[in-house]
């Protein structure tokens, strides 16, 4: 199957879009809304061409960003209740599940390997 090309203006578009996502990773997810007046495109234009140029929607890239945010923090062997907080989690075993979910293990099991 051939990858489907993209007009430049397009391309241009969601590369707006891409680094103000990868900067949001210590605030709330900036919302559809909001990334479509920066890429001049309507949400479901937005949503549609992301997801097929990055192979993602645009939260799970925000969300991928934030927990590799997390991996680099515990990585420096900062606690995991300390990570959570810095990266957005009100409740550390929300962050748990979530880095879970990505990394098929919990935080502190990426700490403590065995």
């Amino acid at each position: 199957m051939t990858p489907k090309l993209y007009k430049a203006g397009e391309v241009c578009e969601l590369l707006q879009v891409q680094p103000y996502v990868l900067r949001s990773w210590e605030k709330e997810f900036p919302g559809i809304e909001k990334l479509s007046r920066i890429s001049a495109m309507s949400p479901t234009s937005l949503k549609t061409k992301f997801k097929k140029y990055y192979g993602e929607t645009l939260f799970g890239y925000y969300q991928k960003n934030k927990l590799e945010h997390a991996r680099k923090l515990l990585d420096n062997k900062v606690p995991v209740k300390v990570v959570a907080t810095e990266i957005g989690y009100s409740n550390p075993s929300h962050f748990t599940l979530a880095f879970k979910k990505e990394y098929g293990f919990s935080p502190w099991h990426y700490l403590n390997p065995q």
